[in-house]
């Protein structure tokens, strides 16, 4: 073999390593929008008094029955080059929804009648530390908490209190929602739980930020806070959480992947405690290719989990982002409604 094409080689396996290094930057450069955020640009925002503003609404049916309700947020699905908020109801961004419908919504299908608005999510670069992505966070946090409102005025029933629940994006939003309008406010004694898995939700700040209000540390709790984001047991998750930055009120868009987060146990429901609860406790996965069985132990850096790699199409390199929700379906469906019918008897305590 010649010097020259050993050299040839040489070169193009150091490239390779060099751009498999540099996969996650690369690849998020590849699908930031070009120029500045420019708030003349923006698609048109929703009238959520319109039933074509909203993704997911109960039929005639469900809208008969004494359920609670929820209010949903859906996690990032736009990938954009050409802009930082989704136009909400196009087509395309209904069409992106249905993975939300199929693979989240069916943890509160058995307890709740479901309200999920479309608004202007941003753009998955939009988490990449940049003004841009901040601004357009704003913008989409606006259109959660007119959709919020709307629901509160014109299709809560109130006598069935609600939960706010969200994933990624979502979960961001969630929080946001959580104390603009509810903690230290009248809607706070109706609200069953709050559910905001997918980002990281930092001990410190939390307590600074949110007050009083709890974490779930049982499965009966209302009023309190569910969190998680899932790893498989080993991944370090500071390089996860160090691309990205999250907004809390007071604060404003902070990084945080040097803190301490918190975490409920979605196989037994407690706060913060490190014990690695078994599979026997995982109920069933709602996953891409069938069922996993799995431990789920929270630490301060996030839950860890099994390797899921023969059960999932998307495997993140031991991030499992994606699977928050589905891979503790069966544990989320039966808490749901565990939560739900513990807010109505002690309901119907108070009326005594």
């Amino acid at each position: 073999m010649s010097s020259r094409l050993v050299f040839k080689i040489s070169v193009v396996i150091v490239a390779a390593l060099f751009l498999y290094m540099l996969r996650g930057p690369l690849y998020f450069l590849y699908i930031t929008p070009f120029g500045n955020y420019n708030p003349d640009d923006t698609p048109q925002p929703l009238d959520y008094e319109l039933e074509s503003s909203w993704a997911e609404l109960p039929d005639q049916e469900a809208l008969m029955t004494d359920r609670a309700q929820v209010f949903f947020v859906h996690p990032t699905s736009l990938r954009s080059r050409f802009a930082w908020n989704e136009e909400p109801g196009a087509p395309d961004s209904k069409e992106r929804f249905n993975w939300a419908r199929t693979w989240q919504l069916p943890a509160f299908e058995s307890c709740c009648r479901i309200y999920a608005p479309f608004y202007r999510q941003a753009t998955l670069a939009a988490y990449w530390r940049n003004e841009s992505g901040r601004q357009a966070r704003d913008l989409a946090y606006g259109d959660v908490l007119r959709a919020f409102d709307s629901f509160i005025t014109s299709r809560w029933q109130q006598e069935s209190g609600f939960i706010l629940a969200g994933h990624s994006q979502g979960s961001e939003h969630i929080l946001r929602l959580l104390h603009d309008r509810v903690i230290g406010k009248d809607l706070e004694k109706y609200l069953i739980v709050a559910l905001a898995p997918g980002i990281p939700v930092p001990k410190a700040a939390y307590e600074k930020t949110h007050g009083e209000f709890p974490l779930c540390d049982g499965p009966e709790q209302t009023g309190c806070l569910l969190a998680w984001s899932t790893f498989m047991e080993g991944k370090s998750t500071n390089d996860v959480f160090s691309r990205a930055d999250w907004y809390f009120p007071g604060y404003g868009y902070q990084t945080v992947h040097e803190d301490q987060f918190h975490c409920v146990n979605p196989l037994n429901w407690r706060a913060n405690g490190e014990q690695k609860v078994e599979p026997r406790f995982h109920l069933q996965s709602h996953l891409d290719d069938g069922e996993a069985k799995t431990f789920a132990q929270c630490s301060p850096k996030g839950l860890f989990v099994d390797s899921l790699e023969d059960a999932v199409q998307f495997e993140l390199d031991g991030n499992y982002h994606l699977y928050d929700l589905g891979l503790f379906m069966g544990n989320l469906k039966t808490n749901m409604k565990t939560r739900v019918d513990a807010y109505a008897a002690s309901q119907a305590q108070r009326t005594l």
